[in-house]
């Protein structure tokens, strides 16, 4: 019997799946493309609506924020804004429900 390798998506996967997700509940989403003029730590994607902003790191399963992410996290959090590590849709799925409740795409 051939034993077939578990697929595991790659970052750019899980970054089309959480923005077609976020789309779809109304969101303006963008991706923020890093360079050597951006700022440290800034996360994969931010998503807007009704006032209020989400900034959401893109992981796989095993990758971790470097010291910058978490300083960017923990300053975004300072702020009263929201951030969220997604590693798959069903993350960033919960982060929106938890948040803004089952009828999310209403908010």
């Amino acid at each position: 019997m051939v034993k077939h390798k578990e697929y595991k998506p790659n970052h750019s996967d899980i970054k089309k799946g959480v923005t077609d997700y976020l789309k779809y509940g109304g969101w303006f989403v963008f991706y923020v493309q890093q360079g050597p003029l951006s700022y440290k730590g800034i996360t994969d994607i931010i998503a807007c609506r009704n006032s209020i902003t989400i900034y959401v790191e893109i992981k796989t399963e095993t990758d971790v924020l470097n010291h910058h992410q978490v300083e960017f996290r923990d300053n975004i959090l300072l702020s009263g804004c929201l951030h969220v590590v997604a590693r798959s849709i069903n993350d960033i799925d919960r982060f929106v429900t938890e948040n803004f409740g089952e009828n999310n795409l209403l908010l």
